[in-house]
């Protein structure tokens, strides 16, 4: 080859090389400018939880590192997944409803709710640090006013998206932290995945679309804030509808439980 040809050969590999590694960087750059905007930080006072509160049970445990997160960090050494696994094993062809963190008798236990076609509703109470059920009892409602566990069953069936996707598209919107409660509530038709995230001092309360998965609410506060994790009167029964659905019976079903 020509050693003028030859040079100028060389010298454009090394312009073509330094313009791919030039867009190469501007791409870079452009994905990282386009991330989800930094969460703020935790509140600089946050509140307080009574020493031996329920709340006080997920402030003591260690918060998430820093940065997004698609499992859960921190929380008891017995996990959520773990609780709910023993819960929904103990009964058979039984489904959760729901699940949250609490101290009973100073002990930081899982208390879960698994529901069976009967319909019938299991309250169970696993160990949070030995993962043992400590408690497993079935509820004592009157035969007569049991069909009102149908909405709960409507709740499960309306849901096409499973509560673990659910917990994982929470933890995208926190950045970390472990889910110290989880309940399918809303309407019979249009379900709502409603979670509790704890990350050290800080409460997140996240709401997921039970069918289209997208988080419909958020709010961040302190673990023991009387903010953190508020649900409202929403999604209680009204008297009037437990008088329609219970014949008349108590004025809470969950007095029967």
């Amino acid at each position: 080859m020509n050693p003028s040809r030859a040079a100028f050969t060389g010298r454009r590999r090394r312009l073509m090389a330094a313009t791919t590694a030039a867009a190469a960087l501007t791409l870079g750059l452009a994905a990282y400018g386009s991330g989800a905007a930094p969460r703020p930080d935790a509140a600089s006072s946050p509140t307080t939880a009574p020493a031996g509160s329920a709340v006080a049970v997920a402030a003591s445990f260690p918060a998430a590192p820093a940065g997004k997160a698609l499992a859960e960090r921190g929380g008891p050494a017995s996990s959520r997944t773990d609780a709910v696994a023993t819960a929904e094993k103990a009964v058979a062809g039984g489904r959760l409803t729901g699940v949250r963190l609490e101290r009973d008798h100073g002990v930081a236990v899982w208390k879960a709710e698994v529901i069976t076609a009967e319909p019938r509703m299991h309250h169970l109470t696993v160990d949070a640090t030995t993962g043992a059920v400590r408690e497993h009892r079935a509820d004592r409602m009157p035969e007569r006013v049991r069909p009102i566990l149908n909405i709960p069953l409507d709740r499960l069936a309306a849901a096409t998206v499973d509560r673990e996707d659910a917990v994982r598209g929470a933890l995208v919107r926190t950045g970390g932290g472990f889910v110290s409660e989880l309940s399918l509530q809303g309407a019979r038709t249009a379900p709502v995945w409603r979670l509790k995230v704890d990350e050290g001092p800080v409460r997140h309360a996240v709401d997921v679309d039970a069918t289209t998965a997208k988080v419909t609410r958020y709010v961040r506060g302190t673990v023991g804030s009387p903010d953190a994790g508020r649900t409202g009167d929403r999604d209680r029964l009204t008297k009037e509808e437990v008088r329609r659905l219970s014949g008349d019976f108590g004025r809470d079903f969950h007095a029967w439980s």
